[in-house]
């Protein structure tokens, strides 16, 4: 029977870490393993090691000078890190300092803290938790949700996540608001194009190099540079409306919008008298009364997402910077009109493989279910 692995040690600490139970982890294991046509772990194995007799990976050492900072100092260090981060809710910057001095009552009480009256420098704790990967790395941005809108996240993804992937793209149309910008000089298209490059293949020391520099991401966006708004309906396979609003959002702008959907709808799918539309709380529009009054009209029946939701919308998650990134990978050269462009980017968004809009609508059932596995909150790919 092969051996725990170490990826598999560290994904059980990781399952206890988030207090999953011993049969939850052993079952996880069986079935990783059985991806990859091998012999599960035995149960013995699984639960010593969460008992913590076996597979002792950071144990001390005991040839040669005895360290100052043990393993087990090194531990306890790691715990109140985690704590005092979940404590301060990143309102505040945790720093080595406040983690010493954070430790140094429970080391003191279990007698690892050794004779010296003073702490040991901050640098050596610094240094030891270096050594497992903590180090200081910037801070990830996300939406900020409240309680409550990760609650109704939750319902959402439990109440839709029944239904199968195929559903979601046989049966639903999904639709969104987009403001275009429209670069229409080479200068504007160039650092259009940097604003969409996420990272370089470079050494450290090329850092610094102008030809791995982008602009910062609030003054990526040139000025002078005119912009569009355009309502686009996906179903099944393909974009199915591309429509630039001609005025002003509003009440009066969505009922003309969905009049269109409607025709657009009934085309797609002939034959069916009511439409199941997926799309945002937007009071102004969407959610306006004569937004309302005009998608009765059409036949079409409203699933609202739960704010600050981007991941079950698939234009958002996906379409969007698809036609993007195929619209700036167009070789165009000197000034473009403002129309010519617009009959651009129209085209791409309708021209896309149906092969990608299908595997994107096929996502949505996983991603309800990452949804609920993370109780609501933060996925993983946010």
């Amino acid at each position: 029977m092969p051996q725990l692995t170490p990826t598999e040690l560290a994904n059980i600490e990781r399952m206890q870490r988030a207090k999953q139970p011993g049969v939850k982890i052993f079952k996880a294991l069986q079935k990783a393993r059985a991806k990859k046509k091998q012999k599960g772990p035995g149960k013995t194995a699984v639960y010593e090691f969460l008992a913590g007799n076996t597979h002792l990976q950071h144990a001390d050492e005991t040839r040669g000078r005895k360290k100052e900072v043990t393993a087990k100092v090194v531990d306890i260090l790691d715990k109140h890190r985690r704590k005092l981060q979940q404590e301060v809710s990143s309102e505040y910057i945790v720093t080595w300092d406040d983690i010493v001095r954070a430790a140094g009552k429970e080391l003191r009480q279990k007698g690892l803290w050794g004779k010296r009256k003073k702490l040991f420098a901050t640098s050596t704790a610094a240094k030891e938790l270096r050594k497992r990967n903590v180090t200081k790395r910037p801070s990830r941005a996300h939406l900020a949700r409240t309680r409550d809108e990760e609650a109704r996240r939750l319902r959402k993804a439990q109440t839709w996540k029944v239904r199968p992937a195929t559903f979601w793209v046989e049966d639903v149309t999904y639709i969104d608001n987009k403001k275009w910008l429209a670069p229409l000089t080479d200068e504007q298209r160039k650092r259009q194009r940097q604003a969409v490059v996420t990272h370089h293949l470079r050494t450290p020391q090329e850092g610094k190099e102008a030809a791995y520099i982008v602009p910062k991401t609030k003054h990526n966006r040139p000025s002078g540079v005119p912009s569009f708004e355009v309502t686009a309906a996906v179903a099944k396979d393909r974009i199915i409306m591309w429509r630039e609003a001609p005025g002003p959002w509003g009440g009066k702008a969505a009922a003309a919008m969905y009049k269109d959907l409607g025709k657009s709808l009934r085309r797609t799918r002939p034959g069916d008298s009511s439409f199941r539309l997926v799309e945002d709380g937007d009071p102004k529009g969407y959610q306006s009364n004569l937004g309302k009054n005009a998608k009765k009209e059409q036949g079409i029946v409203s699933w609202k997402l739960p704010p600050r939701t981007p991941q079950l919308m698939p234009l958002d998650f996906c379409l969007w910077h698809e036609i993007e990134r195929r619209v700036l990978q167009e070789k165009k050269k000197g000034k473009e009109s403002i129309a010519n462009y617009k009959a651009r980017v129209k085209r791409v968004a309708l021209s896309l493989p149906k092969s990608i809009v299908k595997a994107c609508l096929l996502s949505m059932k996983q991603r309800m279910k990452n949804i609920v596995d993370a109780d609501g909150g933060y996925t993983k790919k946010e």
